[in-house]
């Protein structure tokens, strides 16, 4: 069996006083990478982060890592 396989996930959570969280995660050839992005209900950034791991991940795991 061969191929490429990749896995997206992103999603936005609003938040009462904070604004928005949004985090991105791609699964890729037993490599995981993530992004989060933390920013006012004006969209101004306040936060970001983002992280690599080369080891096997659900989409799910990768998102509570991030």
């Amino acid at each position: 069996m061969g191929g490429i396989v990749a896995t997206l996930l992103s999603f936005a959570i609003r938040m009462r006083m904070l604004g928005w969280v949004n985090v991105d995660v791609a699964v890729f050839n037993n490599k995981t990478s993530f992004g989060v992005i933390i920013h006012d209900s004006d969209g101004f950034v306040l936060g970001d982060s983002e992280g690599y791991r080369e080891e096997i991940m659900s989409v799910e795991w990768a998102e509570l890592d991030a």
